[in-house]
């Protein structure tokens, strides 16, 4: 769903990096885009030159967001497509180191391969499969052999829909966060609001990842337009679901170490589900009727700053109806 309701997409060129279409959330620019692209389709394949540029580009999105003290957004998806390609031994080995580098900077990040050859791209990410802070559904491997969209598009669509949304624990060092000055211990309050929308017969799910170790509460705020289940489940301990109503809010605590060796590092997930809509989604941001808005807050994050003890209480608006920013490296088949 590439729409202003869902999902935006790019599409990198797979030998030398660059875009052919920008970041867009309509199919008629993506389209437009590509008619309009006048350079030579890729023979070759350079997975890492494609890599360092998709990444160059989150790190500047995550240096914006961070300014703007953005929280929580789409799910970050690289779709990598190269069924007929080998990759050499060089472009494997450079892949691979930034494929791990890739996670320790995003925990967030997501790659489906697309391929005829799982082994090799097994082998790519063999030693993120044995890190305890990676999910093994942030990378999946697609085998079709054959070249018909029609032998892989429903298992990738249904792929890509099953990829969370993303939720984090936003570090203490936000720049231009405004001064207290009638606070003598410098204790601030950063509250920013995000809104999600809900429909019926869907649930939206959010992967919620900070540093190495934090103590917060999530609040899931309702908003009058109906009812949701809210449901959290982490490693192997026990999951919760409750019930937000009206204008009502649920509060999760989530607690997350892994600075010891064989800690739990996994990531929290939190799932939504409409119960009863009210029928009042009129705002420009409602696709349609039957949707209901809801907030969702991060709070007692406890930073320090001069020495002194600061309380974070922020909310994560995720807007998107489906949960992918995807980057297609586009290789020719």
């Amino acid at each position: 769903d590439v729409s202003i309701f869902g999902s935006t997409m790019s599409v990198v060129h797979g030998a030398n990096g660059r875009y052919l279409v920008s970041r867009t959330d309509s199919i008629a620019n993506m389209f437009e885009q590509l008619r309009n692209y006048s350079g030579t389709y890729p023979f070759s394949m350079s997975l890492s030159t494609s890599l360092s540029n998709i990444l160059r580009t989150y790190a500047e999105q995550d240096w914006e967001e961070k300014k703007k003290q953005i929280i929580g957004g789409t799910a970050r998806v690289i779709f990598v497509v190269s069924q007929i390609q080998r990759i050499t031994q060089e472009d494997f080995e450079d892949s691979k180191r930034m494929i791990e580098g890739s996670f320790r900077q995003f925990p967030d990040l997501n790659f489906v391969f697309l391929t005829n050859d799982r082994e090799n791209f097994e082998q790519l990410t063999a030693t993120v499969a044995a890190k305890s802070d990676v999910d093994k559904n942030q990378y999946i491997i697609i085998e079709a052999k054959d070249l018909h969209p029609k032998a892989f598009a429903t298992t990738a669509l249904r792929t890509l829909r099953l990829i969370p949304k993303r939720l984090r624990v936003p570090s203490c060092d936000v720049p231009s966060i405004p001064e207290d000055t009638n606070n003598s211990t410098n204790a601030q309050i950063r509250l920013i609001e995000y809104e999600d929308y809900l429909s019926p017969n869907q649930a939206l799910s959010y992967r919620l990842r900070g540093p190495t170790a934090y103590d917060v509460r999530v609040k899931f705020v309702g908003m009058g337009y109906g009812e949701m289940i809210v449901c959290k489940e982490q490693s192997d301990k026990s999951n919760l679901c409750l019930l937000v109503k009206d204008f009502g809010d649920v509060i999760f605590n989530v607690t997350r170490s892994c600075e010891a060796e064989n800690e739990d590092c996994s990531s929290v997930l939190f799932t939504t589900q409409l119960e009863t809509s009210y029928m009042r989604c009129t705002e420009n941001d409602c696709q349609y009727p039957d949707q209901i808005r809801y907030l969702i807050r991060i709070e007692n994050l406890e930073c320090t700053k001069d020495n002194a003890s600061l309380t974070t209480s922020i909310s994560a608006i995720v807007m998107l109806f489906v949960p992918i920013q995807i980057f297609i490296v586009k290789f020719l088949f």
